[in-house]
């Protein structure tokens, strides 16, 4: 019971209440940046091990652009959600002077910032930011081309473009606007729960053998730190939505990534700095690419399969509408039940592996990779096409020259449910 001499529940739960049930005051986690490689093995895994990432082709392709777009400015879940066409401008441009040339696609995307005041006079306009959109070198991170592609499967575009040729071809003007259906203007574009989002983002990390998970959170903190170093305070703070004192007291991962030494002790500490700058990447993933990531044999899953007949059995008896309400309740139970015993089953499992990896590579400087074992997965295996389709845009991903056109063109196909691998496409 709440004494009544405390008139701040914050103050007599931080203190009394605390005290009383022993409860921690620290964060229990650990504040980590996810730094540019980690976002670059969160999207590359996410296509080259599609098979161990179930979900459909559009929450793929929505999951990879959110997590382009947190990366680029830390932006706030809450500022990315229900992201619609009308916030997006799309145009084409030539990069020379012959009309025999294809066009390019860019793009200008509007967002608004959560988190503000609405009960005051605004006499500025920092709710809201402009930022440009352009095609990359690396198809991985062409956030342009993601958008133009599930524009073009959506019948999004006013004239409509059906493929990724139409889209780009020759024209007569240097420069062309794109416009979109009145219909579409209110249609989110990359429509993801918060739940499959966070359930998408740790399942990247586990199969990308990450040993500890990041938290979704850590795309911000990463992100800051990259806007701090490249741009002016106000700048970072415009991007981040927030001030200077709040970036400086919680954006800080506890992992400083600064070299004290060599700041310390100058031309007296240098040597293996390269080594020491990828150091934390090796801290934090195993190459476990030879153990299967897939779900532990269950001897309860036998058992909760006969229970699952012998209710659907019982319920025959009872009126329909009652006993469609209790076989959908012991199936969620069991769904649930075989998830629960998954996740834990599978976290044994990779503490297992990693203190066998730290034990024999630092006893021995090698790991015997004899762990592969095949397992029946309790789980009935979900999309299934889409992931095969998706392991092949990983394919196109992984190549050592990959063509922006072919990337574009395979995930436009993708998202289609035409994909085809060619031998062409293979060797980009």
């Amino acid at each position: 019971m709440i004494p009544l001499a405390h008139t701040n529940y914050g103050q007599w739960i931080a203190s009394d209440l605390a005290n009383e049930l022993e409860l921690t005051k620290k964060q229990t986690f650990v504040k980590v940046a996810a730094t540019t490689a980690d976002i670059l093995v969160v999207l590359m895994t996410l296509w080259t091990r599609a098979n161990d990432i179930p979900c459909d082709r559009e929450t793929r392709v929505a999951f990879h652009a959110r997590i382009l777009l947190a990366s680029m400015g830390g932006f706030r879940r809450g500022t990315l959600d229900k992201l619609k066409y009308s916030q997006i401008k799309m145009h084409l441009s030539r990069p020379g002077k012959k009309t025999v040339e294809n066009m390019s696609v860019f793009g200008d995307l509007t967002l608004y910032y959560n988190k503000q005041q609405t009960d005051k006079i605004c006499t500025s306009q920092d709710d809201v930011i402009e930022i440009g959109l352009k095609n990359t070198n690396d198809p991985l991170v062409d956030l342009v081309r993601i958008v133009a592609a599930q524009a073009i499967k959506d019948g999004a575009f006013d004239p409509p473009y059906h493929s990724w040729e139409d889209l780009e071809k020759p024209r007569d003007a240097e420069y062309a606007e794109l416009h979109w259906k009145k219909e579409m203007l209110d249609r989110e574009i990359f429509a993801l729960s918060h739940e499959t989002e966070r359930a998408l983002w740790y399942r990247t990390l586990l199969v990308a053998g990450y040993r500890e998970p990041m938290r979704l959170y850590s795309i911000r903190v990463g992100a800051g730190a990259r806007l701090d170093k490249s741009f002016t305070s106000a700048q970072r703070n415009y991007v981040l939505s927030n001030s200077s004192r709040v970036f400086e007291e919680y954006y800080q991962p506890r992992n400083f990534n600064g070299d004290l030494v060599q700041v310390a002790f100058g031309e007296h500490a240098r040597g293996n700095d390269e080594l020491f700058k990828h150091l934390e990447s090796f801290q934090k993933r195993e190459d476990i690419s030879e153990l299967r990531v897939e779900y532990a044999r269950l001897k309860e899953t036998a058992r909760l399969e006969k229970r699952a007949k012998h209710e659907e059995g019982k319920s025959e008896t009872k009126d329909k509408s009652e006993a469609d309400k209790e076989a959908a309740r012991v199936l969620s139970h069991i769904s649930k039940t075989i998830a629960n015993l998954c996740a834990s089953t599978l976290k044994g499992s990779r503490a297992e592996f990693f203190e066998r990896v730290d034990r024999e590579e630092g006893d021995k400087g090698k790991f015997k990779r004899d762990l592969q074992t095949l397992h029946v997965n309790p789980q009935k295996p979900r999309h299934i096409a889409a992931g095969n389709a998706a392991v092949k845009i990983g394919q196109i991903l992984r190549g050592d020259i990959v063509r922006g056109d072919t990337f574009s063109k395979a995930l436009l196909s993708f998202l289609q449910s035409t994909f085809r691998l060619s031998r062409m496409q293979m060797h980009y």
